[in-house]
């Protein structure tokens, strides 16, 4: 993942740019999860950190050509 994004924000390879997507979908699909998750610890912890997670990966995608 941090490949990946690294790539899509120029500090790395480029080629890896469509991972970065992939990457971030998935961060999505964790947020989702997270948000379904019957523990409400669980949800109070790593719901924040899942949407600052989701936030920073579209800041640094570029938009699709």
């Amino acid at each position: 993942m941090a490949l990946s994004l690294t790539g899509a924000a120029r500090l790395g390879p480029a080629r890896l740019v469509w991972a970065g997507w992939g990457a971030t979908g998935r961060t999505a699909l964790g947020l989702i999860a997270t948000h379904a998750a019957r523990s409400r610890p669980e949800r109070r912890l790593w719901a924040p950190v899942m949407a600052l997670m989701l936030a920073s990966a579209l800041a640094i995608m570029p938009a699709p050509a």
